[in-house]
């Protein structure tokens, strides 16, 4: 499953397709830095849609995940990353 989650716009901020930048994302906090992410963006360890969405200017979270909202898998995120890698971004540093 993906799921994906959009900033709150208005009619003045994030009013075109343009505006908007899509950030792999995890749903849940990384709570075992042993048990890495898919490497994406220089880390193997992705964002939480949490912190790609307060991050703003228009930022949107695309993040894998299995029943119940855990995590997928390192490979199950490889699937979707290597799907739709031309539309993805980073977080800045």
């Amino acid at each position: 499953m993906q799921n994906v989650n959009f900033p709150n716009s208005d009619a003045t901020t994030c009013t075109k397709l343009s505006d908007f930048s899509f950030v792999l994302s995890r749903v849940n906090f990384d709570i075992n830095p042993f048990t890495p992410d898919v490497d994406h963006c220089g880390t193997n360890h992705l964002p939480t849609e949490s912190s790609v969405i307060d991050s703003g200017n228009c930022r949107v979270s695309i993040s894998v995940f299995k029943g119940f909202k855990l995590d997928a898998s390192a490979s199950q995120q490889q699937v979707v990353r290597d799907k739709i890698s031309s539309l993805l971004t980073c977080l800045p540093k």
